[in-house]
């Protein structure tokens, strides 16, 4: 029973005066592991975190119950929502206990295309931005077939397997940083196909309106740089730059933060100031967020198994690393199986996922790997179902994109190179977790 202990008081939340008990079902006085209840004011939410991963393939049940008394105040009874008013029945009864259900993953099942076949991009392309937004997966920018860099925009509603083109992006990139906060999509640097080599633009934009703005731009021009979103802040991670580095195209460890506002937002830690910097220099890499750090894996060249967390800690925060900066193993444990470079990666159902890619000398793959943010440095990764098609510089993200009790999430695989130099394909695969 995820709760407190019988003989203590259960976790109490202060404004609705809910107890709260995660269980499976088992007898009194049993319980699967400690768990902490963190609230936030400005969004009315609880956080549940367990202090250890749960069973895989479980069955729970979330328990909330609108019970006592809220010190200093009323008394309130019954269960309220996230702008606190009262639930009730169709009779208009209140609610004293609400039970919802949730399923925890087995990170060894993975299926891919189950039910109608995904349906194909609208603009084959590889190297592109991908990102999902309430369920809705955007592809920005990337290398066409014939070779041209392109702005095209476009969405894939899985829940109707339609893709649709939405405005274009003010300017034509290939691999650019991609990153979402709110229902607003920030796209940084990337490549111009021009001799201008990579971009120092940021282009934002806003999933409810269909229109784009121009962000301040980044501090160093840069291309194959990974980007993602952790409380509130967009750390955009290693890539190579060209004019606005001294030593040339080569990978970096570079990691600048940009801090999103209402508008646009601003660069709040730039030039390796502000925040520490990455352990392993790296490129072509991913950057993904999950319990509460950041993933850095894969790259080019020696970074391909290479994987550090960032904790944004006091001060700049800290990376622990599997390798150190000359590249030499330092734990054996968070080295990816295999290296690779332009894979995808995602978080679904609390498992970091690693897809495809490019294997120096061996071409695209179609390995997946899962690893358990939960277990830090001392996890194992797990070898999963591969996808059906081999590829790498592909767009890849996933979300939840069928509501549900439980609700399901998707792994959405699009477009990208079927071969080393070329093969730009607008396939999609579709995989979900157990």
């Amino acid at each position: 029973m995820l709760c407190a202990e019988t003989s203590n008081p259960l976790p109490r939340a202060r404004i609705y005066n809910a107890r709260f008990c995660v269980t499976r079902g088992r007898s009194a006085g049993t319980r699967d592991t400690h768990a902490t209840a963190s609230y936030s004011a400005s969004t009315r939410n609880f956080t549940i975190t367990p202090s250890a991963a749960l069973p895989a393939s479980s069955t729970f049940y979330v328990v909330v119950e609108g019970l006592g008394c809220v010190p200093t105040s009323t008394c309130l009874t019954g269960v309220r929502d996230s702008s606190n008013l009262p639930l009730s029945d169709t009779a208009g009864v209140g609610i004293q206990q609400f039970l919802r259900m949730f399923k925890t993953a087995d990170p060894t099942v993975l299926s891919w295309n189950s039910g109608p076949p995904p349906a194909p991009m609208l603009t084959a392309r590889r190297e592109f931005g991908a990102v999902t937004v309430n369920g809705i997966y955007y592809a920005v920018g990337g290398i066409k077939t014939d070779n041209t860099v392109t702005n095209v925009l476009e969405k894939y509603d899985p829940a109707t397997n339609v893709w649709s083109v939405l405005a274009p992006m003010p300017a034509s990139r290939h691999a650019p940083a991609v990153a979402a906060y709110g229902n607003r999509i920030f796209v940084f640097g990337g490549g111009t196909g021009t001799v201008a080599g990579w971009s120092q633009n940021v282009y934002i934009y806003n999933t409810s309106n269909n229109t784009w703005t121009t962000g301040p731009n980044m501090p160093r021009a840069r291309g194959y740089v990974a980007a993602a979103e952790l409380n509130g802040k967009i750390y955009l991670a290693g890539g190579t730059c060209q004019v606005s580095c001294s030593f040339g195209n080569q990978p970096l460890t570079l990691v600048e933060v940009y801090t999103p506002n209402s508008t646009t937002g601003t660069w709040t830690a730039t030039n390796g100031t502000g925040v520490a910097q990455l352990t392993v220099a790296r490129d072509s890499h991913t950057l993904t967020a999950a319990n509460g750090r950041l993933w850095a894996v894969g790259g080019s060249g020696a970074a391909g198994n290479a994987m550090e967390y960032f904790t944004p800690n006091t001060g700049n925060g800290t990376w622990t690393s599997s390798h150190n900066a000359s590249y030499a193993v330092t734990n054996a444990a968070m080295v990816l199986p295999s290296g690779r470079s332009l894979h995808g990666a995602g978080v679904m159902n609390g498992y970091l996922y690693i897809v495809g890619g490019l294997q120096a000398g061996l071409g695209p793959t179609n390995t997946v790997y899962a690893y358990d943010p939960i277990a830090l440095g001392a996890g194992s990764w797990s070898t999963l179902t591969p996808m059906p098609t081999a590829r790498h510089a592909f767009g890849s993200s996933v979300g939840i994109v069928i509501n549900g009790n439980p609700p399901v999430t998707r792994f959405i695989v699009a477009g990208g190179s079927l071969t080393t130099s070329g093969g730009i394909t607008d396939t999609v695969d579709s995989g979900a977790g157990g």
